[in-house]
């Protein structure tokens, strides 16, 4: 998983050097430690996941009961954060979900 990760750092900053007009843009590299940051957490999450399971068993005194595993909650807002990020990007994303607008296409 971390060389998943490191993978990713490597072509955003790239893209950042290639695309950028500025080959060290400040607020594009910042995007990217934010984005990269919140892909950590989500596979930290994921792993929280896999382990737990979707629901897990909360005991309260004398009472035991299933719930939703809170990461899974965090996970989607995580993933919000993330597409939010990749649309404010100065470039594209591979394989982003995000579709670019026609008019916008045209520009890059």
């Amino acid at each position: 998983m971390e060389k998943t990760i490191k993978e990713i750092e490597k072509q955003l900053l790239s893209k950042v050097g290639r695309f950028s007009k500025n080959k060290k843009d400040a607020v594009e590299l910042e995007k990217v430690k934010r984005y990269m940051n919140l892909v950590r957490q989500y596979y930290s999450l994921q792993v929280e996941i896999d382990s737990l399971g979707l629901l897990v068993e909360t005991r309260n005194a004398a009472q035991t009961f299933i719930k939703d595993n809170p990461a899974v909650k965090l996970q989607l807002q995580i993933s919000a954060q993330l597409l939010a990020i990749e649309k404010s990007f100065s470039f594209t994303v591979e394989n982003s979900p995000i579709k670019q607008d026609e008019d916008t296409e045209d520009l890059i």
